[in-house]
């Protein structure tokens, strides 16, 4: 179970990071095929501060909780539950910005 923890953590951190860093370089969505109409009725004018929360905070929180799990630091399941819990949190803000707007 442990090692699957482990894949999840750095498959979602990878992805994150990479996808974060990507719409940080090119924040009109052109490289991922993302439309700036996905950002209408949100306060983002293009896809530069989703990119950096999503490269920094999912991605590199993943990445985090991944090498602790690794390097059987203490409280490695507490910091791999943030990480499960920040990713939450990126989709409820998505949802709300998407539904309230």
């Amino acid at each position: 179970m442990k090692m699957l923890l482990f894949l999840l953590l750095c498959f979602v951190g990878l992805t994150a990071a990479v996808s974060g860093i990507i719409m940080i370089s090119r924040p009109d969505g052109s490289l991922l095929e993302l439309p700036i109409i996905l950002l209408q009725g949100t306060p983002f004018k293009n896809y530069f501060v989703p990119g950096i929360f999503l490269a920094i905070a999912v991605g590199g929180v993943n990445l985090f909780a991944a090498a602790y799990l690794a390097l059987q630091m203490p409280k490695q399941y507490t910091i791999s539950m943030t990480s499960g819990s920040l990713i939450v949190v990126y989709v409820l803000i998505q949802y709300f910005f998407y539904t309230s707007f």
